[in-house]
């Protein structure tokens, strides 16, 4: 008698774990651990490498255009930057042939990192590749390269690391043209 209950008690085990596992699977982003939202200052991941016309098209004229001539050890290359104001921060796109190559934004107050480090790149709409690593920490200033298939470089500026908070981020899509 006591073989029969344990026996049964067994199959209603293996039974509600089949259950519960064919039930994950069918529904697998209902019961993943749900990540940290975080506020997006400004998804820089869609301005990788696009037109001038399509920047002009997702944000309208710009407030100022400047002509630069980027001097490097590669050559001199003749840029264009565009500025943008957005709520609480400006941005410069900086294009070389029409193309945006490089984001630099610039906080009216400084951003605060919501929750873990990491968050940090989500602020911006960024998500780094497995090869991404930081190539500077001076406590003050954090460069990561590569980023990602989209973003070659990324660097915060003016870090506090007590309150977690930045006020310049630069964004470079191609490298080619800096140094």
């Amino acid at each position: 008698m006591r073989k029969k209950v344990l026996l049964i008690v067994a199959i209603l085990l293996v039974g509600a774990l089949a259950f519960g596992i064919s039930r994950m699977a069918q529904n697998p982003e209902k019961y993943q651990k749900q990540e940290e939202s975080v506020s997006t200052v400004l998804d820089c991941a869609q301005f990788s490498r696009i037109s001038t016309e399509d920047l002009f098209a997702k944000l309208g004229e710009p407030t100022r255009t400047e002509d630069w001539t980027n001097e490097t050890t590669k050559g001199d290359f003749a840029m264009k930057i565009y500025t943008f104001p957005f709520e609480g921060f400006s941005g410069e796109f900086i294009t070389n042939e029409d193309t945006v190559v490089k984001l630099r934004l610039f906080a009216d107050a400084p951003w605060q990192v919501e929750g873990k480090s990491d968050n940090i790149f989500a602020m911006f709409g960024i998500v780094p590749g497995d090869s991404a690593k930081k190539t500077v920490d001076t406590g003050a200033t954090h460069k990561f390269s590569p980023v990602n298939d989209k973003i070659a470089e990324v660097e915060f500026f003016n870090f506090n690391e007590e309150d977690k908070t930045f006020d310049t981020v630069y964004v470079t899509y191609n490298l080619n043209y800096f140094d």
